[in-house]
Order: C-alpha cells, then sequence, then structure tokens
C-alpha cells in the first residue's frame, strides 16, 4: 500500500522510497538480498505486462508495489534465518518457488477486464497474452467512442483461474536458475557460444 506522501513541495516533490514509481528499483534490490538477483528479468517482464493497471484498482492492489512488499516479506525472513552467502540452483529454486507462491496469492492476480458492451460483443484481456497497455490500445477514448454503449470493466475475480494460474507459476519458474540448468543440459546445451 503506497505511503501518504509527506511533501509535494520541494526537494522531493511527493516523491517516497515506497511509492510507485520507486517500487521496480526496490523489487533488484530486494532480489539481491534474497539471492536471486538473476531472476529479475523474468520477474520484471511478468509484472510489466500488469503495468498500468494500477489505475483501475484499489491502491492497495498495485502490482509492483505488492510485488515489492512479498519480496521485502521474503527479504525479512532470510535476514531473520541469518547471512545467506550463496546459493545452490536448489536452493535458488526453492527460494523462488516460494515467493511465486505468494504472488500467485496477490489480488491483483484475479484482476480481469473486458472492452465492450456489458450484455454482449467484449474484447477480454489476457494477461499472459497480452499486456495490459497494450490490451488499452482497444478502447477508444471518450471523444472516439461517443455514445456507443461500450466501456472498459476491471474487477477482481473472488477466485483466480486456475488455468491463469498454473500458466503463470510456469512462466515465473522458467526464470529459475535450476529449471534453466536442467533445460540446458536436457538439450545438450552448455554456457558456451555457438562456434
Amino acid at each position: 500500500m503506497e505511503p501518504p506522501s509527506s511533501e509535494q513541495e520541494y526537494p522531493r516533490f511527493g516523491r517516497e522510497p515506497l511509492d510507485h514509481a520507486h517500487a521496480p528499483y526496490a523489487i533488484v534490490l530486494l532480489l539481491q538480498r534474497i539471492c536471486v538477483p538473476e531472476w529479475a528479468p523474468t520477474l520484471l517482464a511478468w509484472l510489466g505486462r500488469y503495468d498500468g493497471l494500477e489505475e483501475h484498482l484499489h491502491q492497495e492492489e498495485d502490482p509492483a508495489c505488492c510485488t515489492r512488499d512479498v519480496l521485502m516479506q521474503h527479504a525479512m525472513q532470510c535476514s531473520a534465518a541469518g547471512p545467506t552467502g550463496v546459493l545452490s540452483p536448489e536452493q535458488k529454486h526453492a527460494r523462488i518457488e516460494l515467493v511465486v507462491q505468494d504472488l500467485l496469492q496477490l489480488s491483483f492476480v484475479r484482476a480481469t477486464a473486458y472492452w465492450g458492451r456489458l450484455m454482449g460483443e467484449r474484447t477480454t484481456w489476457q494477461p499472459l497474452a497480452q499486456p495490459w497497455m497494450s490490451f488499452l490500445d482497444i478502447v477508444p477514448s471518450t471523444e472516439e467512442r461517443g455514445d456507443r454503449d461500450e466501456g472498459l470493466y476491471v474487477w477482481t475475480r473472488d477466485a483466480a483461474d486456475a488455468t491463469q494460474l498454473t500458466a503463470t507459476r510456469a512462466l515465473l519458474m522458467a526464470g529459475s536458475p535450476l529449471h534453466q540448468q536442467v533445460h540446458r543440459q536436457g538439450r545438450g546445451d552448455d554456457d558456451r557460444p555457438p562456434r
């Protein structure tokens, strides 16, 4: 949840270390603290699919801030457990798996949206197939829409779609060092560039 801004004027101009705009930077730092910095491209690419959705959700459902908060909790748990040092691929995989389990419980993962008539033809947003900002490209401006009986409808479902959760978990776990290592070995690849 966004903290209230303490200063709207110089020198901060309303910016706070825990605000929405700062969340991606905090996420990268927190991934370093929990010893899985190499997972950042996977996590941020997935999170980027929800970029802009926060404008249509409750403040406490902001995808970037919620993701940051989950990682903050894991960083505190790691700190409480003592120094971590270097983790094996198996340990990193297990740590990522715990984070993914928590991420899949967040309410923004249950968000759904469509553009169209309330009781008619509509286009549904599929977050793993189309980033939110790309989906918004089909929504006409107020002037273009005129008097048509169409709208953008966004809500959070009570229960997540099981198929989407499975696909999201697979996408996030594909960034695990263990998954990547097994995948390379399964193909017979190694870290050497092709000749």
